[in-house]
Order: structure tokens, then sequence, then C-alpha cells
């Protein structure tokens, strides 16, 4: 590692602009360590330490089957672009590596060349569209959608095409030997190195967990970049989940099986449009909402559960359609398969006789998504990931409370014991950022907030000439301290939700004097540096709110374990958003600015002294005149 990492090493002669880290040298020592001697290892080092070549030269050096996880398609494109064609470059030791995607990221050439033969399945608004895409789908050796950049997100003739799982006819399939990802995991397999997500890493898992096979090949080290993640992603696939969509989606699928055999089966017709009356009524018993609403037997409406009844009849009707015509192709045996899903995952739904599971639906668009989450997904990764000893890394810029990694250990349930490290970022904060905290404001649930908020976040922006991030703690703080702005015109507004998010950065950099104003999305994965980015202002304290079904369920059950929800849990996640969104700010050695947190409550309650502690080391002050001055 010296001889790569140190003063003098390898990096130092091949590396523009290098400046020696011994937090990266530290970090890397680590990660070998773990690798060499098969433990886990948790490391926190700060943006700038190097993290990706700290953990990437001991894995290639190791000569082990390493899975690198990534939270954000920035983070994976930085690997394959950047780091691991310098790596292939430098160090003289031969390797191949690979990326795997989620299957909806991969054309399905069976269900391609089947739209080809009904027409009406691909979009016909837009004509010249459609003919370039089935153009590139005629000659891609990869089918992967990152090659169609120009492909509009919301183009309807990707999905009904995509190799999602649910729809996969497997080594049954006419084209199985053509597929694109039977000849990914033939590469992956082969690769030492397999660049995957969080949320495909989860998918394989959930797979495996079920008995089910695999997605990603066998593999001996596992290192999570942005491990932060993991806790929500692992929810999500462990969850259960149906939809309105998901029906639509099999009534169509159905329906273009039938007219591909020319079946005329009359009991299977019939069965498939009461299908579609029963789950429409169903569906529209849940009211639209623009938030989370969750599903208790006391609170789910009775004509709900009526209907559920005639739906599950009627379900039962198609499944048994379908399996008396399930020979007839195997498009109709894999709808068989999809019908009995569905089926499971709204009986667990609506039956809720599982305590460890949360149930709970949201409205996207005109659909309704409906679901069983865990609770606490440590028990299920202390079961089926961190049973077998191996090497597990997990690392990221913000994994540590008030200097503690006790948190993160207990929410994915790793060991007391595991080995942490907790790395300076190689920034000097003290110089380069100053973090205002006024004491004046009102508290955020006093009246008055908005109004006093909105007036402080213009004077800052007087100050820093724009070029700040505004991140808000909840849509409605977002339109209101927007609207008011408006009015006083002074600056650019960009506005999470107007345009696309790539779109809204653009023009961001490009105009130096403007503002961003955003919620969730925008607190993590964005890097901005230089002076375009001056200043980060954070609304109020990011506490989850408490009515959220999953939220209000792990607090439920941190208070019936005899924990306190709001110490052990509400706080520490509050303060690694928190730490999230200020590390927007500093990004570079070269670059500087101001963090500001307009939460009164950070010297009015008895918690804000846990937040104070975890907060960057650097120069803090409660004179709005000092922004300027710092800047200047």
């Amino acid at each position: 590692m010296e001889k790569i990492f140190g003063k003098d090493g390898l990096l130092s002669r091949v590396l523009e602009d290098y400046e020696y880290r011994s937090v990266q040298e530290t970090m890397a020592l680590e990660v070998g360590g773990a690798i060499s001697e098969g433990r886990a290892s948790i490391i926190e080092a700060g943006t700038g330490t190097g993290k990706t070549l700290a953990y990437l030269i001991p894995a290639l050096l190791s000569q082990k089957k390493t899975i690198i996880s990534t939270g954000t398609k920035t983070l994976q494109d930085q690997l394959l672009d950047k780091d691991i064609p310098f790596l292939k470059k430098h160090i003289s030791q031969p390797f191949r590596a690979v990326c795997m995607k989620g299957r909806a990221n991969y054309l399905c050439l069976y269900r391609f060349h089947r739209s080809i033969e009904q027409p009406d399945l691909l979009p016909e608004d837009n004509k010249e569209l459609t003919k370039t895409f089935i153009d590139w789908a005629q000659q891609t050796a990869s089918g992967d959608r990152a090659e169609i950049h120009w492909l509009p997100d919301d183009f309807a003739g990707w999905e009904p095409v995509s190799a999602r799982g649910d729809r996969c006819l497997g080594q049954k399939c006419p084209m199985f030997e053509q597929c694109f990802l039977t000849n990914l995991r033939q590469e992956a397999a082969n690769a030492e190195i397999v660049v995957v997500n969080h949320h495909l890493f989860f998918a394989d898992l959930a797979v495996r967990y079920g008995g089910y096979g695999q997605v990603i090949p066998p593999y001996e080290v596992v290192i999570f970049d942005e491990a932060h993640l993991l806790e929500e992603t692992a929810n999500s696939y462990f969850s259960i989940q149906t939809s309105s969509y998901r029906v639509l989606e099999l009534f169509r699928d159905i329906s273009g099986e039938m007219a591909a055999i020319r079946s005329k089966n009359t009991s299977l017709s019939r069965s498939l449009q009461n299908l579609g009356k029963l789950a429409v009524q169903f569906f529209e018993g849940f009211p639209a909402s623009d938030k989370r609403e969750r599903l208790q037997p006391e609170t789910i409406p009775l004509e709900v559960n009526q209907r559920w009844s005639k739906l599950r009849v009627s379900l039962d009707q198609l499944i048994g359609d379908l399996f008396r015509q399930q020979e007839l192709s195997e498009g109709l045996s894999s709808c068989h398969k999809r019908a009995l899903e569905i089926k499971q995952a709204l009986e667990l739904i609506t039956d809720q006789r599982d305590p460890n599971y949360v149930y709970w639906y949201e409205t996207r668009g005109k659909g309704k998504f409906l679901w069983a989450s865990p609770v606490q997904v440590a028990p299920i990764l202390e079961e089926c990931l961190f049973h077998r000893t191996r090497p597990y890394i997990f690392t990221s810029a913000t994994l540590a409370v008030a200097k503690s990694l006790e948190f993160f250990k207990k929410r994915i349930g790793l060991p007391q014991e595991t080995k942490g490290l907790i790395l300076d970022a190689p920034f000097f904060y003290g110089e380069q950022a100053l973090i205002y905290l006024p004491k004046h404001l009102p508290l955020p649930d006093s009246a008055n907030f908005i109004p006093a908020l909105t007036k402080e976040v213009e004077a800052i922006l007087a100050e820093t000439g724009g070029r700040a991030f505004i991140l808000f703690t909840s849509h409605r703080n977002l339109r209101e301290v927007f609207s008011r702005l408006s009015q006083m015109n002074s600056h650019t507004l960009l506005v999470q939700g107007e345009q696309p998010k790539a779109t809204l950065l653009k023009r961001f950099r490009e105009d130096t004097s403007s503002v961003l104003l955003g919620t969730a999305s925008f607190w993590q994965g964005i890097d901005m540096p230089g002076e375009t980015l001056s200043c980060v202002i954070i609304d109020k304290l990011p506490f989850a709110p408490p009515n959220d079904p999953l939220v209000a369920a792990r607090l439920e059950k941190i208070a019936e374990a005899g924990g306190n929800p709001f110490w052990d849990y509400q706080v520490p996640s509050a303060v690694l958003t928190l730490r999230q969104g200020l590390g927007r700010l500093i990004r570079r050695a070269t670059d500087t600015g101001v963090l500001a947190v307009l939460d009164s409550r950070l010297f009015k309650r008895s918690y804000g002294k846990i937040f104070l502690e975890s907060l960057p080391e650097s120069t803090i002050t409660h004179r709005r005149e000092d922004i300027g001055e710092f800047l200047s």
C-alpha cells in the first residue's frame, strides 16, 4: 500500500495535481486488512479522501472475486469511466471488470420481436422516435438503455419490451442464447470486479433468500460504497408490493399472448374481462394521496374488503383458466405465474397477519401501489447476508453520529464488535467553510416560521449573490418559500419538479447567480464544485415525519423493545441526513462556502447538542454580516 499510496508511491507519479493523503493510505490498509483477514469493516471517509482507489486497489491485489455496490448512478459511472480505466493503465495486474444493472435497464429480445409482430404494442404518437428506437433495438450489442440517451424517460415503448424479471421466460425462452442478460451474466462470471448498485445487490439477495437462484455471480468480497443508503434499499427489496399498473400489465400481456396464438378461449376471455373490471373498482377504493398512507385493519374501508373478496374469486378463476391454457405458450405460462404472485401479494397485504411487516399504500400518477414492508431489515440481513463470514466493507462520508458508528451497526444488523474507522476529510474546514446558525428565528412549528425563514433566506442570498442550494425538509415549505421569494424577484430561482433534475443542475452551473430549491433527492449524490455553489441553506433539522407508515412502525418497534424512539432513531437519522445535505458544499480542496441551518432548535432543545457535535469542525457564527466578509 505504501508503494502505491505513499508520498513517493505510484499514484504520486501518474496522477496530475497529486496530493498525498494520509487518510487514503490508512483506508487502503484497513480495506486490505479486512479482505485478508476475512472480516467486516466500516469506514467513514469524508469527501476528497479518494475512497474509490483506496478500496479498488486492495481488492484487485487480493485476487478475490469482488462485488462493488454503489448507491448512485453517478458513482457507478465514475468507477466505470474513470477509476477502472485508470487502474487498467497503471496497475500491472490484468483484470476484467463488468457493470451489471437492474433487469429493467435491458431490452428483452423476445418481447421486442413480439411487439414488432403486434405493432399496437409500440407507441404511435411519435412515429419517428419509435422508428429510431426500433432501429437501435435491431443493432445494439448490449441492449442497455443507457446507450440511447436521446430516449425520453417517459417513452411508453420501453416498458413493454424491457427485460423485467416478472416477465422473463428463463431458459424456456426461444431467445435465451441471444439474450443480453444471458451474455452479461457470462461476462460477470469471468470478471474479477463486478460493479452493481445497491438495488441490484439486494434484488439478488432477495432472490437467493427466496431460493430462486441468483442474479449476480458468486463472490468472495463485497464493498458497499455510499453505505448510508443500505437500510432503505434493503427494505424496498424485502418488501412485497403490487399495484394497479401491475394488474393492468398482466391484463395486457394475457390479451397479447392470446392474440399471438390466435386463442379464442371464451372462458379465459370472460375471466380476463371480469378481472379488469373488479381490479379497477378495488384500487379505486384507496383514496388518492400525496403521501404514504398506512393500512391497518381498523382503517381499511368496509367496501375495500368487500371488493377484495370479489377480486380474489376473480383471480382464482383467471389462475385456473391460465393453468389449463399454459401449455399453449410460454407467455401464458409466465402470466399464470404472475397472476399467482399478484394474488399472494394482495392476500398478504389485505390480511395483515405478519407483525414484522408494516402495510401501506401510495399514489403515483394514476396508479395505486400497495406495500408490505419489513419494519426492521437487521434481522433479515443477519440471517441471509451476515450469517456467512466474509469480507464486507462499508464506506461512506456519513455513517457516524457524534463520532460513533453504533447506530449504523444496529440498523443493518452488524455485530457490535465489527471494526470501525472514522477518517477526517482531507479539507481544512476551518478555512474553507463558515457555518451560520442564527438564534433569532422562531421555532419551525410557529405560525411565523415561514415568513421569517423567507426573510432570512433573502438576506443570506443578498450576502452570497445567489449561488446557493436551498434544501427543504418538505414540499410544503419549498412551495411556500418559493412563492414568497418569487415576489421579491432578485435571483433566478430553479425549482425541483419544474424541469428534469439534470436540466436544473445544468442551468444552475451556467447561471452563477442562480438559486436552486429542492427537497429529498437533492440532499445527496450531487457534486457541484467551484464558486457556482457557494452556500447551502437548510430550512430545518431533517427529522423523518413520524406519521410516515414505515417510520411510525419503526418507532413503535423500538418502544416495544424498551428503547426511546426519539433518541434511538429519530435524532441519529436526522443527524445523518443533515450531514448529507451539508456535504454538498465542500467537494474539492479549492472549494469555499457557507453552510446555513435555519433552525433555532439547535440551541433551544437538548438534542441540539448532538447535531452541533456532528457538524464539520468549522468556524461557527450567529451574525449574518460575517457571511459577506467570509466570502469576500
